[in-house]
């Protein structure tokens, strides 16, 4: 399946899990445009092939999308969010090893596994690759 394909389902995944959240019509509205920026962000970085070394299993696609973006795809939590470069600074300068040593742990707000206790090493090591592929190919 494309990247394409895969990208939609995690689109429909957030989506849904957006919706279950619903409080009032502009709690809806806010989580639906934050659902369709991230999956924006997703589709460009598919077409644009910056995923190259960053590209997800359908199976690390399904577990980004129940685990990472819960936090990563919502700018009022004080997670980086996927696709800001501001907001990976920090991240950028430190090794896959460091990083990955981080989500093993857990970091600032982000709980030891971000949640994930189904991800193995070779998981989070393809997840930290899709995040932070856009900015390592731009520079």
């Amino acid at each position: 399946m494309s990247r394409i394909c895969w990208s939609f389902t995690i689109f429909l995944i957030v989506s849904l899990k957006f919706k279950t959240l619903r409080v009032n019509n502009s709690f809806v509205l806010c989580k639906a445009v934050k659902a369709t920026t991230f999956f924006c962000g997703l589709v460009l970085s598919s077409i644009a092939g910056v995923a190259q070394g960053g590209e997800l299993t359908p199976r690390q696609s399904t577990l980004l999308a129940n685990n990472c973006m819960q936090c990563h795809a919502d700018p009022e939590t004080t997670a980086p969010v996927f696709g800001i470069e501001a907001d990976w600074v920090s991240t950028l300068s430190r090794s896959e090893e460091q990083v990955l040593e981080n989500v093993i742990q857990g970091v600032n707000g982000m709980p030891p596994l971000g949640y994930c206790s189904a991800c193995s090493e070779e998981d989070f090591r393809a997840m930290i690759r899709f995040f932070l592929a856009p900015f390592r190919h731009a520079n």
